[in-house]
């Protein structure tokens, strides 16, 4: 009887990069430049004692993004703040450990740990043993991200565990493996398609961070309701707008004012009437139309805004004006 073998287990990351990973060799000394090409800007290294002064190196480009394939003794790194000249970077440690600093924050980033930093403000980057690592560089624009929208994501490290981690770092392995075979046209189509990946992860990322990071939910109730009192006379506030700005989710917005046993969109609505209703009754505004008054506090729909108020105040805006007038002679 024929007797079967074991099945094969997946090799781990640093395995199989390891047995791909043909590139030239880069001595240590060389180290800055390496890191100097990748972040598109001047940053100090300092190599452990001891260390290994071979290293390998991939470069390669997907679109707008650029990949960096590396293999390299101890060493470390740091950059001082370049503000409006940084981009977002992604880190894949396939084999070692790293540790970054960046934004108050210090992150313990384990093997086949994903890390991300933002290099337009001052970071830093410790290698303490022998690793291997695949590091992506994207311009915030291809993210459509302002610098200050990563300030909730950088040194907050993933793991490898079921989900968007997993899948955005298997593609970042698979880039680093075969980025110098790939045509420039299926780079370009592959680039575009990761970033679309990229900014999904960032932006579940800046959700959670901001709700587990943020004040208490009180606060958190507080500060969104000022800022809906300065911004009522804004037409496109709506639920979305206001959970954006804040950097939470419409639902995590929904569950702070179920609290109050309301919802954004009500309690909006409300705050706004309330603010017409005190419009129709100062006198010094009685050369404003109903209408204008309404537009004056983002209700533009002159017969909704009227069935509201009635809903609310048991009036029309019309007939409270009368009202006032009849009392006022």
């Amino acid at each position: 009887m024929r007797q079967e073998s074991p099945p094969e287990l997946p090799l781990p990351f640093g395995a199989i990069l390891e047995r791909n990973f043909k590139a030239p060799v880069v001595v240590t000394e060389e180290l800055a430049e390496v890191w100097r090409a990748h972040f598109s800007k001047d940053v100090s290294i300092r190599v452990g004692e001891g260390s290994s002064r071979l290293g390998r190196l991939r470069h390669g480009t997907l679109g707008a993004s650029v990949i960096t394939v590396l293999r390299a003794g101890p060493h470390s790194l740091s950059a001082r703040p370049s503000p409006g000249h940084g981009d977002v970077h992604l880190l894949l440690v396939v084999s070692g450990s790293a540790v970054l600093e960046q934004d108050g924050r210090r992150a313990e980033v384990p093997c086949e740990g994903l890390v991300c930093l933002d290099s337009g403000r001052r970071f830093s980057l410790a290698l303490p043993e022998k690793c291997s690592l695949v590091a992506i560089r994207v311009p915030h624009a291809a993210l459509r991200l302002r610098a200050v929208d990563t300030v909730h994501v950088t040194a907050r490290p993933w793991a490898r565990e079921p989900g968007l981690p997993t899948v955005v770092a298997e593609a970042l392995l698979e880039f680093g493996q075969y980025v110098d075979d790939l045509h420039d046209d299926i780079a370009d189509l592959i680039g575009g398609s990761f970033v679309n990946l990229l900014a999904m992860l960032l932006m579940q990322a800046r959700g959670v961070a901001a709700e587990d990071a943020g004040p208490s939910r009180e606060a958190q109730l507080t500060e969104v309701m000022r800022y809906c009192v300065e911004h009522l006379d804004d037409v496109d506030l709506t639920p979305v707008q206001v959970a954006r700005a804040h950097y939470m989710s419409v639902r995590r917005l929904q569950q702070l004012f179920a609290e109050r046993g309301t919802s954004p969109a009500r309690w909006i609505r409300a705050e706004r009437l309330a603010r017409c209703h005190d419009d129709l009754c100062n006198p010094a505004k009685r050369h404003l139309s109903v209408a204008a008054i309404g537009e004056r506090w983002g209700l533009l729909n002159a017969s909704h805004f009227s069935r509201q108020f009635r809903s609310q105040y048991g009036v029309t805006p019309s007939e409270l004006r009368n009202l006032l007038l009849v009392g006022a002679a």
